[in-house]
């Protein structure tokens, strides 16, 4: 195994069993403790940790099968760092009471979810400059 596959795994496996042990927290131990509003919050970033891991190992499985490892190691750094920033920034705002540290924490979610589009058309670029064979 080659050191960016094994790094992408581990960040998928991380991230996945991370979102399963969240997603369960939100359904059971937090639904009580949260607002309404709050826990709509915590499931979104549940959410996208868990399509942004997916996202991981299919950019890999791309790679490797079509691409033939041609990717560059930051598609996969800008994915991790979207997925940080979109998800991780969601669960401080809702752990978080005060006012200003949500709003110094509140701008890196749209910067997350920037880096996770540029990740995907990164991605998308790479596929479509890619010659066809017959």
């Amino acid at each position: 195994m080659k050191g960016k596959e094994k790094m992408v795994l581990l960040w998928f496996v991380g991230a996945l069993g991370s979102a399963i042990v969240l997603g369960a927290m939100g359904a059971h131990a937090l639904k009580s403790v949260l607002s309404a509003g709050a826990l709509q919050s915590f499931n979104t970033a549940v959410r996208y940790q868990f399509f942004s891991a997916i996202a991981l190992v299919l950019f890999l499985l791309v790679d490797q099968q079509f691409l033939k490892n041609a990717l560059s190691i930051w598609v996969y750094r800008l994915q991790i760092l979207g997925m940080l920033f979109f998800s991780g920034s969601i669960y401080l705002l809702v752990a978080l009471d005060s006012g200003t540290l949500k709003s110094i924490i509140g701008p890196i979610t749209p910067i997350g979810g920037v880096l996770l589009i540029i990740a995907s058309s990164w991605l998308f670029i790479h596929i479509a400059r890619e010659k066809v064979s017959e």
